[in-house]
């Protein structure tokens, strides 16, 4: 039996809104967990620049990648578009509002989806007004 994956946080609206999105993702589809590595500290001092990596293990061709987070004013980070051939693993920065799950999904050229998440902790929230 395989592992699903269940988005969780401490404010239950948001964290809904991510779960929303990661289905409208999905197409309501289950997303396995595993077959996924996501790379984001635990510890962000400033959350203005989180550096976040992401490799999907061999297999079936990875189609999209995206990136979710269950604190953020907008639950869907970003979407990322592999195109035949292409390498499917990506790293960037993303902005966090505050302590969170971040979660990832790649979506196969076989219709299956995979996932991993990462608990962050933010020092210094993002996505503020001063």
């Amino acid at each position: 039996m395989a592992a699903t994956l269940t988005v969780e946080a401490a404010a239950a609206p948001v964290a809904d809104e991510a779960a929303a999105a990661i289905a409208a993702f999905t197409g309501g589809r289950e997303a396995l967990a595993g077959g996924v590595t996501l790379s984001l500290p635990a510890l962000v001092e400033d959350g203005d620049h989180a550096p976040l990596s992401v490799v999907v293990d061999g297999g079936p061709r990875v189609r999209r990648i995206g990136v979710f987070s269950s604190g953020n004013p907008v639950a869907l980070v970003a979407v990322y578009r592999l195109g035949p051939g292409a390498v499917p693993r990506l790293t960037t920065n993303i902005r966090l509002w505050r302590s969170q799950t971040v979660t990832v999904v790649a979506e196969l050229d076989d219709g299956g989806f995979r996932a991993a998440a990462v608990d962050v902790s933010v020092t210094l929230a993002a996505c503020r007004s001063e």
